[in-house]
């Protein structure tokens, strides 16, 4: 039998290529092939008389000497002129087509598994049969193209089969392709061509195939024979897996298959004959990967050493692979700093050659390492560059970083799955301030792009409750806030309470917010700057203690009082503690006497010790003068306060005459023994919490007593909106 690998008309000539077949020990077929037209008659009467020896491919030393390599090379490129190269439903459900591998590759099973989707999301995949498959009209246009390699074999029962090669070819960019063991994680599917390697090895060339063609069984020649053709077929696909999301269909033309016969087991050309090996190299360009120590005269191209991410979303994260396409986008794709030098191939009908810079490539992968590191702890063996990120905010911050690196050239997303991650910094936000009697009301949107706005109650409410960087929209679109961005939007969430239209912040936190909005379009009312200035005034201010102080203060009651001045500068309340006997009322008379000028005074005090608040008074502070509202005019006393005057009062009595406390103002109020009110619900706390004050002073030996709690009260008193 004579069977011509050629095209008619194609084949040069003078070269006829012909295939033998014998049985081989160990029950395998095993193909051989004799070209050389001095060989013609000589093959013919072997195919006639099976009982003449077959000569065998494995081109050792004696027939290259024999000159059988120049036979060969002639025979490959005649095969490369003269071969052309082969060219979920709508109702809630979807199939998963579930692939086994072997080591090298060969596919063993494939199975579709069903999934319905409920409230929970998709539902565990569970197998479907084949006929069910066959014959369901709803299926979507790429689950149709597997379902045609369904057929009936020639059992009695006419059982449903899939023809697993016909089925393989169907599931290149099929978008839901699983592997058994794994029924949950989707695998990109993809075909390349096979790759042939020209090595140097000394004074030869030797050249291999990967994958290669795997041999026949002796099995099949038992096999039905619409089985045996499925064998056959499967025969010349291999499927690798590049990584833990891909899988790589490598399937041989008949002009791959008659390549990879001729070459079986390692075809070696001494090296004094590259120029007939280059040429040899040239023709087959268009159907190999050619990876050669040899170039010829094929076209020279500068290296493209920069990387290339292939990007698909996975779950909640991304598969990422990095490859190097040294020839461009249209050539191949390979490990980057992996691999062979020099490589050539064929693109747009011209061969071109490149010798790549592995060294850049290796730079360029350890500038990814660095601006990503939780890439380093994750990296895979044997140099694929390929991780799964399950992690969203390391996925995103993949997304965002990687287009910013100079030896990274381009994202790549599978057709109509691509995430978009758009910056947003501090600069992009705009702010109004305006200022109420115990808060900042602040308005706010953030402008990430043209149509984009994000509203400041929204990008604080959603950082209160995420602790990442990046802001999911619609349509795949997120928000990669910057660290710093991110870390005011969560100060502002802890501080700040959001109402139906802004964020509501304390007023005591001006300068805080001022830091907090340092960089953002800030649009304030006169009142917040003027309470900026304030505040930051204060706090370099040592008040002198007031001359009219009839007392020595300790260092440390100084320190107190210049300590409880610079805050009521500021305008804060202050909460002073110190153990009894340390002359809390000594230091809060010389504040009073310093602040006197500035408006009436008002010490509230427990009964017991409001005749002890006077006599100090009188004592210490001659130059104030001294009210007891329960010794006098009471309705004069309170009405007629004034600057330089000191209302005392029990609270008991503020509790009966809240509203004539209320309705005036008071420049300075002290509350004396304040854990009286640590119950913020009580009539006498609501009491205190409701004097308009300018500065408001908390005495206490003991702020807690019994809980945490109980410093709420006080500290709403002294500085409202604080807690």
């Amino acid at each position: 039998m004579v069977v011509s690998l050629c095209s008619p008309g194609k084949c040069r000539k003078g070269t006829i290529v012909s295939r033998a077949s014998l049985r081989a020990n160990e029950g395998r077929r095993i193909e051989r092939s004799t070209i050389a037209p001095s060989d013609l008659l000589s093959f013919r009467n072997r195919v006639s008389h099976p009982e003449l020896p077959v000569e065998r491919a494995d081109h050792d030393a004696d027939s290259v000497a024999d000159g059988g390599w120049q036979a060969t090379l002639g025979a490959l490129e005649a095969l490369a002129g003269g071969v052309d190269e082969a060219a979920g439903t709508g109702d809630g459900r979807r199939l998963l087509w579930a692939l086994t591998l072997d080591a090298d590759g060969v596919v063993g099973t494939i199975e579709p598994l069903e999934q319905t989707h409920g409230a929970r999301g998709w539902s565990k995949p569970r197998p479907v049969p084949l006929a069910r498959v066959a014959e369901d009209d709803t299926l979507p246009p790429w689950d149709v193209r597997v379902a045609r390699a369904i057929r009936r074999d020639a059992s009695r029962n006419r059982r449903h089969v899939l023809d697993r090669a016909a089925a393989v070819v169907a599931l290149v960019g099929h978008p839901a392709v699983v592997l058994s063991h794994a029924p949950t994680v989707p695998m990109e599917v993809v075909e390349s061509a096979p790759s042939l390697e020209a090595v140097r090895e000394g004074d030869r060339y030797v050249l291999r195939i990967v994958p290669p063609l795997r041999e026949a069984l002796a099995m099949e020649d038992f096999l039905p024979a619409a089985a045996r053709q499925e064998a056959e077929s499967l025969r010349q696909i291999t499927v690798l897996q590049d990584g833990p999301r891909r899988l790589r269909v490598v399937r041989f033309t008949p002009a791959q298959q008659g390549a990879a016969k001729l070459i079986a087991g390692g075809l070696s050309v001494p090296a004094d004959a590259q120029a007939r090996l280059d040429s040899t190299l040239r023709a087959l360009a268009g159907h190999f990967q050619i990876h050669a120590d040899s170039s010829g005269e094929a076209r020279e191209r500068d290296p493209e050493s920069r990387l290339r991410a292939e990007v698909a979303p996975v779950g909640r994260g991304i598969s990422l692979r990095l490859v190097v396409t040294p020839l461009g986008v249209l050539g191949p794709r390979l490990a980057p700093g992996h691999g062979r030098a020099q490589l050539m191939a064929t693109i747009g009908g011209e061969t071109h050659v490149t010798y790549r810079d592995l060294d850049a490539e290796h730079a360029h992968v350890a500038e990814v390492f660095e601006a990503l590191p939780f890439l380093v702890q994750q990296a895979p063996a044997g140099g694929e560059h390929t991780w799964t990120l399950d992690d969203p905010e390391d996925a995103l911050t993949a997304i965002e970083v990687l287009p910013g690196l100079t030896g990274v050239i381009d994202l790549e997303w599978p057709r109509g799955r691509e995430l978009r991650v758009l910056p947003a910094d501090i600069a992009q936000l705009a702010v109004s301030v305006e200022t109420g009697s115990e808060w900042f009301k602040l308005v706010g949107e953030l402008r990430v792009a043209e149509g984009l706005v994000i509203s400041l109650e929204k990008l604080v409410a959603w950082a209160h409750g995420h602790a990442g960087r990046f802001m999911p929209m619609a349509h795949g679109v997120y928000v990669a806030l910057t660290r710093q961005l991110r870390d005011r939007l969560r100060d502002l969430a802890g501080v700040g309470d959001g109402v139906r239209d802004g964020i509501r912040v304390p007023l005591v936190a001006a300068p805080w917010l001022d830091d907090v909005l340092a960089g953002a379009g800030i649009d304030p009312d006169a009142h917040f700057r003027t309470r900026v200035k304030q505040l930051r005034a204060a706090r370099g201010h040592d008040a002198p203690v007031p001359p009219t102080l009839a007392a020595e203060l300790r260092p440390y009651q100084i320190e107190g009082f210049r300590w409880m001045m610079s805050l009521a500068e500021a305008g804060f309340g202050a909460c002073l503690a110190d153990d009894m006997g340390l002359g809390k009322t000594l230091q809060s008379l010389a504040v009073l006497l310093a602040r006197a000028a500035g408006g009436p005074a008002l010490v509230v005090a427990p009964t017991s010790v409001c005749g002890n608040w006077a006599a100090e008074a009188r004592r210490f502070a001659p130059a104030l003068r001294v009210h007891v509202y329960a010794e006098g005019d009471r309705e004069a006393i309170v009405g007629q306060a004034a600057a330089h005057d000191l209302v005392i009062v029990s609270y008991n009595l503020l509790q009966q005459a809240r509203k004539a406390f209320c309705d005036r103002p008071w420049h300075t109020v002290v509350a004396d023994e304040a854990q009286s009110f640590k119950n913020p619900s009580s009539r006498r706390a609501q009491a205190m919490f409701a004097l308009p004050a300018q500065c408001r002073i908390a005495l206490s030996g003991t702020p807690v007593e019994n809980r945490l709690a109980e410093l709420w009260a006080v500290m709403r008193f002294c500085v409202p909106g604080l807690l």
